[in-house]
């Protein structure tokens, strides 16, 4: 079975320093520093125009993501507005232009492989044709044949009479005339069903071709783009504190790659969970494994995974009764804000 490539997505610890005091930055790899503050808004920020996405798309997919931990848990975990909120930035650099390079490989290379199967359609039909043919012309053979021995049979029946009479000399006439014109016919036939196997094979042999031509595509594209641990996303955040109290807290999502709309779905639940305060799962199928494949089963299932969901149990015990992180205005210590930048 000739086999399409995908890309895996692999989901890497954020390595970004964000510059703030007296806050304190914080990476993705252990979760959030100040975990379980629900109900959390976001809001898509920005979105490098090189990427094929609208801000409808992006804050449909965003919405997507979280439904996927609100559907596990039963409690509303986030806000989407598009004027509020934590902000979602898109940044366009190598990643996505060699995910967008891979997936105009692997189009051209599926266009391909449905020629070469519409082919294989044709060449199953052209040999039913030929078959059918051949059966024709045997059922013809096998006929003629009969006829031939029959009339051979009379003809020395007659001989060892004296005499033939003149109506049967004249139906024995016929019956040689008929019977050369049957093979004459056989004889076309043969030569069409010669005919039409050799265009067969001719077919046959450039399909074969074509086939071991994708299969050289298939091993190309394989090699051109091999697995890597380039991030697709990193959650961010400052955390502001006075005398050991939280004042304020700055979160910001970054995607840098995604194939589909399932793809960016999964990096963004990802990175939400991280929001979350959850940290990297051991289990590569659930969606806080740091290595994500596009196919995971979540997106048909439309939840995360029982892992994903112990996961958040154990960090947010009282989620169901949505503990939220106050800041204290009464703190005067200035709010960091994040900027992203394209």
């Amino acid at each position: 079975m000739m086999r399409r490539f995908r890309p895996t997505f692999l989901i890497a610890a954020a390595a970004a320093t964000v510059v703030g005091t007296p806050a304190r930055a914080q990476s993705s790899a252990g979760g959030s520093d100040v975990p379980c503050a629900v109900p959390m808004s976001w809001t898509v920020a920005g979105i490098d125009r090189r990427f094929d996405l609208s801000t409808e798309s992006a804050a449909r997919a965003l919405r997507d993501a979280g439904r996927l931990w609100e559907r596990a848990v039963g409690s509303d975990l986030f806000r989407f507005d598009a004027d509020a909120g934590s902000p979602l930035f898109f940044e366009y650099d190598e990643r996505q232009a060699g995910v967008e390079e891979r997936r105009e490989r692997e189009q051209e290379v599926e266009r391909e492989r449905r020629d070469i199967e519409a082919g294989r359609t044709r060449l199953d039909e052209a040999s039913r044709r030929y078959e059918s043919a051949g059966a024709r012309y045997e059922r013809g053979l096998a006929e003629y044949d009969r006829a031939v021995q029959a009339y051979n049979d009379d003809v020395r029946r007659w001989s060892r009479e004296r005499e033939v009479p003149p109506s049967v000399q004249s139906d024995l006439d016929r019956r040689r005339d008929e019977l050369d014109r049957t093979l004459r016919a056989l004889d076309d036939g043969r030569r069409d069903l010669r005919r039409l196997a050799d265009s067969i094979q001719k077919d046959v042999d450039a399909f074969n071709e074509r086939v071991d031509a994708l299969a050289d595509q298939n091993a190309a594209l394989a090699r051109d783009f091999p697995g890597s641990t380039a991030e697709s996303g990193t959650y961010d955040e400052i955390v502001s504190r006075s005398n050991g109290r939280l004042v304020s807290v700055s979160r910001r999502i970054r995607i840098f790659r995604f194939s589909s709309h399932d793809d960016l779905v999964m990096v963004l639940a990802h990175e939400l969970g991280h929001a979350l305060g959850l940290g990297h799962a051991r289990d590569d199928g659930a969606v806080m494994s740091a290595i994500i494949a596009p196919s995971a089963s979540v997106i048909p299932s439309g939840t995360v995974t029982p892992m994903d969901v112990r996961m958040l149990s154990a960090r947010c015990p009282r989620l169901g009764g949505r503990v939220q992180h106050r800041i204290d205005p009464r703190d005067r210590i200035r709010e960091v804000q994040l900027r992203g930048t394209m």
